[in-house]
């Protein structure tokens, strides 16, 4: 039923009513992400990597954290990931991350991840600048939220207040540099 289904989503046709109504996740669930939402495609791709091509990811998962990911099945299969990478490896992956998990759509979400094609096969190189392009982005969204707070912040009452985050701003800028490069595969 979810190959039937991904393969209906990947024609652009609405799910069936029966197929929604089973979608339905119990209370306290995540909610299922939309895969035709754009702003989440990097989520979604790099979610996708980690169920098909775990092997490709780096020794240190190439510096991605639970908070790189705004929505939070992704970031539910992400630590999934990370507890199922400290399991036995019997069993195959998608099998263990669905164990690791007691999440439904987490459940369903990596089955129909598993079955979701690529455009190419991905390589080390194209991990690594998907990872830094979710990396760039999570930066992208702290840089926001600090200028915000920097604007709300009076420099004269709040002179330490005000400089302490003026450097977080400046090293944020620095980080978010540094991962441009890395998502056009330039190198240090």
């Amino acid at each position: 039923e979810v190959r039937r289904e991904v393969a209906r989503a990947s024609r652009g046709e609405t799910p069936e009513p029966a197929v929604v109504a089973s979608r339905a996740e119990p209370r306290g669930d995540l909610p299922w992400p939309d895969a035709r939402d754009r702003s989440l495609a990097v989520e979604r791709g790099f979610a996708k990597l980690v169920v098909q091509r775990p092997d490709l990811l780096g020794a240190d998962w190439d510096g991605i954290t639970a908070d790189d990911f705004s929505h939070p099945a992704y970031r539910a299969i992400w630590e999934a990931a990370l507890q199922a990478a400290g399991t036995p490896a019997a069993g195959e992956w998608s099998q263990r991350l669905r164990e690791a998990s007691p999440s439904q759509t987490v459940h369903q979400l990596v089955i129909a991840l598993a079955v979701e094609q690529t455009l190419n096969e991905p390589d080390r190189a194209y991990v690594e600048m998907y990872a830094a392009t979710l990396k760039l982005r999570s930066v992208d969204r702290a840089i926001s939220t600090l200028k915000s707070r920097i604007q709300r912040t009076n420099p004269v009452d709040q002179d330490a207040a005000y400089r302490t985050m003026f450097g977080e701003l400046i090293g944020m800028e620095a980080q978010r540099k540094e991962l441009l490069l890395r998502t056009i595969g330039a190198r240090d």
